[in-house]
């Protein structure tokens, strides 16, 4: 069928790439199976990328303090960004029944019966889904690869085994330099990295895949308003237009907040995070740092509509609630009218 290479085109690359970190929120799982195989990558990948990179290069921290170049490379190489990669994820896995909800309406915009210039609009933001997908994988694991390439050389050439480098500078309680330890733990900090990567670029390139589609919808619904006297079959009546129009705006306004609001959360959240941490355990100079980390998530990341609105689940209640209001006063205006 059409619908299904069409569909298959505009998620496969998302799918392939959350689903191997288990994160995929497919709606078409049925909801009496545990996602046993889903859950289980997910557990892989997360105990790759805590327990080879984010637990022993934070547990590496403690020798390394005072040190900034070194610090520095600790949490900028890997352990923050594995760590987001990990939170991202974690996310998506915790709200996989919403999600799915949404990647429900994805999969039901593309199996409803369209015209051809419908099909192509929608076409031609999946091909831009796919490129940015494709694109930003490709830039992630091109850097990776060259990163890990460049960390093996610097194995391989090492005089001795005692001053051989891991590809991530991390703290294990036990001895890592005998063979076949070592080799051990760097080809599992290797596929922490993958982890991290396909759960990074994955997430937000699902994300941006919503969002790219919701404004296709938009756009042949501008074109439905264009064309609607124009129709060969005449205008339906004024209910049956006003229901469709109504429950599509709702639906992808819903979209819209929703994932407005898992931006607003995430980034808002990092500040928390900041606050409960140890630090009043760290030097004062070290400490006035995280201000800095605080006073940013004071202004978090989110989509707006303009520079006047912020995409929210509370902004979605507001215009529901305004709506229904004005809905309110013109019911009475035109009871009265009629009455009259």
């Amino acid at each position: 069928m059409d619908a299904d290479r069409d569909l298959n085109f505009a998620i496969g690359w998302n799918r392939f790439n959350l689903s191997l970190v288990g994160i995929w929120p497919d709606p078409l799982q049925n909801p009496k199976q545990k996602s046993g195989l889903s859950r289980c990558r997910f557990i892989i990948a997360s105990f790759f990328m805590l327990g080879f990179v984010c637990i022993p290069q934070s547990a590496n921290l403690v020798f390394i303090w005072g040190n900034v170049d070194m610090m520095t490379e600790n949490l900028a190489t890997a352990n923050i960004p594995v760590a987001n990669s990990f939170m991202k994820a974690f996310t998506i896995w915790r709200k996989r029944k919403v999600l799915k909800l949404l990647v429900n309406f994805f999969y039901q915009d593309w199996y409803t019966p369209k015209t051809s210039g419908e099909r192509t609009i929608m076409l031609k933001n999946a091909k831009l889904m796919r490129k940015i997908s494709i694109w930003c994988t490709i830039l992630t694991q091109t850097l990776l690869i060259i990163y890990i390439v460049l960390k093996i050389s610097a194995i391989i050439f090492s005089p001795d085994d005692s001053s051989r480098p891991m590809i991530y500078t991390a703290y294990f309680p036990f001895d890592v330099i005998k063979s076949p330890i070592f080799e051990l733990i760097c080809a599992c900090q290797i596929l922490s990295a993958f982890s991290g990567t396909v759960a990074y670029t994955g997430s937000d390139s699902f994300i941006s895949m919503l969002v790219i589609h919701v404004c296709g919808q938009f756009e042949n619904l501008r074109e439905r308003l264009k064309n609607l006297v124009n129709d060969p079959n005449g205008i339906k009546t004024s209910q049956e237009f006003k229901s469709i129009f109504v429950g599509f705006i709702l639906v992808h306004l819903y979209i819209y907040c929703y994932v407005g609001e898992m931006l607003l959360v995430q980034s808002t959240e990092i500040g928390f995070s900041a606050y409960e941490s140890n630090w009043f355990n760290v030097p004062g100079k070290e400490a006035r740092n995280l201000l800095l980390i605080i006073h940013r998530s004071t202004a978090p990341l989110s989509l707006t509509a303009g520079k006047f609105s912020t995409f929210s689940l509370q902004m979605f209640s507001k215009i529901v609630r305004t709506s229904l209001g004005y809905l309110s006063v013109l019911l009475t205006v035109t009871e009265r009218k009629d009455n009259s």
